[in-house]
């Protein structure tokens, strides 16, 4: 309803979706809001996440005219499920920026930092949590984070109808399981594909890969913070406390989401916008907007990025 009111008061020719809101709106919607205002001539905007309560591309982007996305990886998922694609990449204007630094504050007040969520309990950051749980235990690495509890579990009683549905759930189940990999993948991308049957399709293959499915993975793995709580502080709140931490570091480390098409993200940017060393993962994705190892430093291993922060350490011309 309020941005219908917008709409109709600014009666703009384009309409600009930032990044997750962009899904916020159906197919249906959106092809609503052309009949209803005429005057709207372009649909657009900006993508650069995983894809999440839809099943498939072509479905949660229909009647876009062109979706900006982040990486050529993405650009190609948008192509391949015929939504017009072109790579923006993300950015950063320092001037938005501007920190003053604070007496007795330098670049070297922090010597190694990270700034983030951890990737505790979020199935899309298992590999960030395992980096970052290395690089505690090995290094000096302070980071300011916010990490959400475990969902409980809980058993209630069943009513009757869940009663019929648990039987139909394990049919459609099994029937998957029959079904090639390749052609489960296929199935997914058709338009008519339903959210949840989407959900069951990546919990098949997820389990013929050999790894945990969602929501299993870190029951028995434990907080960042719980186990280094001298060196992890309160998530920063303020975009002005966020900088003033990233250029005070010496270094500021970063790893990616799971997700191949995730990089880089917007804290590679941040950093080396406010003149840190960035030291980051994901280095064949940043040749396309970075020059490695001269303008970032890239690691394909935690044993990489630690050997490279020390060589730096020893040579800091």
């Amino acid at each position: 309803r309020i941005l219908r009111e917008h709409i109709s008061d600014y009666k703009p020719e384009i309409l600009f979706f930032y990044d997750s809101v962009f899904t916020w709106f159906s197919e249906r919607q959106r092809k609503e809001l052309r009949d209803d205002f005429p005057f709207l001539k372009f649909i657009t905007g900006l993508w650069g996440d995983e894809l999440s309560g839809h099943p498939s591309y072509s479905k949660a982007f229909a009647n876009a005219d062109l979706v900006f996305t982040s990486t050529a990886l993405y650009r190609d998922m948008f192509t391949t499920a015929g939504i017009p694609a072109h790579v923006l990449g993300n950015c950063f204007d320092h001037f938005v920026a501007s920190v003053e630094s604070k007496p007795g504050e330098s670049r070297d007040s922090h010597h190694l930092t990270f700034v983030g969520s951890t990737g505790f309990g979020c199935d899309q950051h298992r590999q960030r949590y395992l980096n970052l749980l290395a690089m505690m235990q090995r290094t000096d690495l302070k980071a300011w984070t916010h990490e959400r509890n475990l969902k409980q579990r809980t058993i209630n009683a069943r009513s009757p109808a869940s009663m019929v549905k648990t039987p139909m759930k394990w049919i459609g189940k099994r029937s998957l399981n029959l079904l090639s990999t390749h052609q489960l993948e296929t199935m997914k991308e058709h338009r008519l594909m339903n959210w949840k049957i989407a959900k069951y399709i990546d919990e098949t293959i997820t389990i013929r890969n050999g790894r945990s499915i969602r929501g299993e993975y870190f029951l028995d793995k434990q907080k960042i913070s719980e186990l280094f709580p001298d060196r992890c502080r309160p998530f920063l709140e303020y975009a002005s406390d966020y900088f003033e931490v990233l250029q005070q570091s010496k270094y500021v480390f970063n790893t990616h989401r799971d997700e191949l098409a995730d990089g880089p993200n917007i804290r590679v940017f941040e950093a080396t916008g406010m003149g840190s060393c960035l030291i980051t993962d994901r280095g064949n994705e940043m040749k396309e907007f970075f020059v490695p190892d001269k303008e970032l430093v890239t690691y394909d291993t935690v044993d990489e990025a630690i050997e490279k922060i020390e060589y730096l350490d020893c040579h800091e011309d």
